[in-house]
Protein backbone atom coordinates (compact mmCIF):
# COMPACT_ATOMS: atom_id res chain seq x y z
CA UNK A 1 0.00 0.00 0.00
CA UNK A 2 2.71 2.15 0.43
CA UNK A 3 3.55 2.28 -3.47
CA UNK A 4 -0.47 3.18 -3.84
CA UNK A 5 0.10 6.43 -1.54
CA UNK A 6 3.29 7.57 -3.72
CA UNK A 7 0.97 6.57 -6.84
CA UNK A 8 -1.74 9.01 -5.54
CA UNK A 9 0.80 11.64 -4.31
CA UNK A 10 1.83 11.98 -8.12
CA UNK A 11 -1.49 11.75 -9.43
CA UNK A 12 -1.70 15.37 -7.66
CA UNK A 13 1.17 16.51 -9.49
CA UNK A 14 -0.41 15.25 -13.56
CA UNK A 15 -3.36 13.36 -13.81
CA UNK A 16 -1.50 10.68 -15.99
CA UNK A 17 -0.24 8.30 -12.97
CA UNK A 18 -4.42 7.81 -12.31
CA UNK A 19 -4.19 5.03 -15.38
CA UNK A 20 -2.36 2.99 -12.92
CA UNK A 21 -5.06 3.74 -10.16
CA UNK A 22 -7.57 2.33 -12.69
CA UNK A 23 -5.19 -0.26 -13.20
CA UNK A 24 -4.99 -1.22 -10.01
CA UNK A 25 -8.72 -1.18 -9.58
CA UNK A 26 -9.47 -3.22 -12.84
CA UNK A 27 -6.86 -5.83 -11.27
CA UNK A 28 -9.18 -5.64 -8.25
CA UNK A 29 -6.61 -4.32 -5.58
CA UNK A 30 -9.42 -2.05 -4.43
CA UNK A 31 -7.74 -1.33 -1.41
CA UNK A 32 -4.44 0.13 -3.36
CA UNK A 33 -6.22 2.26 -5.68
CA UNK A 34 -8.91 4.01 -3.12
CA UNK A 35 -5.67 4.60 -0.93
CA UNK A 36 -3.77 6.09 -4.19
CA UNK A 37 -7.29 7.95 -4.85
CA UNK A 38 -7.66 9.50 -1.48
CA UNK A 39 -3.98 10.77 -0.93
CA UNK A 40 -4.26 12.79 -4.52
CA UNK A 41 -7.44 13.99 -3.48
CA UNK A 42 -6.32 15.35 -0.42
CA UNK A 43 -3.24 16.63 -2.29
CA UNK A 44 -5.31 19.02 -4.03
CA UNK A 45 -7.92 20.03 -2.11
CA UNK A 46 -5.96 20.42 1.45
CA UNK A 47 -3.50 23.00 0.75
CA UNK A 48 -6.24 25.24 -0.50
CA UNK A 49 -7.97 25.03 1.97
CA UNK A 50 -6.81 27.46 4.08
CA UNK A 51 -6.43 29.99 1.56
CA UNK A 52 -10.06 29.75 -0.28
CA UNK A 53 -11.55 27.20 3.08
CA UNK A 54 -14.59 24.84 2.07
CA UNK A 55 -16.79 27.13 0.31
CA UNK A 56 -14.35 28.64 -1.94
CA UNK A 57 -12.88 25.32 -2.79
CA UNK A 58 -16.52 23.90 -3.55
CA UNK A 59 -16.84 26.92 -6.00
CA UNK A 60 -13.37 26.29 -7.72
CA UNK A 61 -14.03 22.72 -8.28
CA UNK A 62 -17.78 23.40 -9.65
CA UNK A 63 -16.09 26.05 -11.78
CA UNK A 64 -13.38 23.38 -13.12
CA UNK A 65 -16.03 20.96 -14.29
CA UNK A 66 -17.83 22.88 -16.08
CA UNK A 67 -15.35 24.78 -17.67
CA UNK A 68 -12.77 21.97 -18.24
CA UNK A 69 -14.28 18.73 -17.38
CA UNK A 70 -17.83 19.21 -19.48
CA UNK A 71 -16.61 20.64 -22.70
CA UNK A 72 -13.29 18.03 -22.77
CA UNK A 73 -15.90 15.04 -22.84
CA UNK A 74 -17.81 16.72 -25.73
CA UNK A 75 -14.80 16.61 -27.74
CA UNK A 76 -12.45 19.16 -26.65
CA UNK A 77 -14.03 22.03 -28.91
CA UNK A 78 -15.01 24.52 -26.65
CA UNK A 79 -12.12 24.71 -23.90
CA UNK A 80 -11.07 27.90 -23.57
Amino acid sequence: LRGAAWLGAVTALKVVPALFLAQLAARRRVAAACLGGVVAVALVLLPTLPLRGPRGVATDLARWWTDVLEPFARGGEHLH
